[in-house]
Formats: C-alpha cells, structure tokens, sequence
C-alpha cells in the first residue's frame, strides 16, 4: 500500500526539480525556442500533476492516515 503514495511524492519531487532546469534552459538558451516551450509545456504538465496529487492527498504517506 506504500507504493501509491511513494510514486505520487517521487514524482511531485521530480517536477518541483524541472522548474530549476527550465530556468537553466531558458537563461543559458539551451536547445531551439520550440524545445524550450515544449519543455516547459512538459514542466507545467508535470507541476499540475503534482498539484492534483496534493489536492487527493496522495502526496507523502497522508492516504495511510484517514
């Protein structure tokens, strides 16, 4: 039963961390201007899955206590 809410927090972790390399990518200028947006589409994407895992409370091991 741990699985759900350990996939849940490594993958909100993991789009919190994107932001530091969309930031990189957009101020360094890495790759092409439409590789810069999809990957911040990506980021984004990421961000809002991260947002409805906390909004079910998925997010940490907040399922196991109710």
């Amino acid at each position: 039963m741990l699985i759900l809410p350990t996939l849940a927090t490594l993958a909100a972790l993991l789009a919190l961390g994107t932001l530091v390399f969309v930031g990189l990518a957009r101020k360094n200028g890495y790759w092409t201007l439409a590789g810069r947006i999809r990957y911040t589409l990506v980021t984004l994407s990421g961000l809002a899955l991260a947002w409805w895992f906390n909004y079910w409370n998925l997010i940490g091991w907040k399922l196991l206590d109710s």
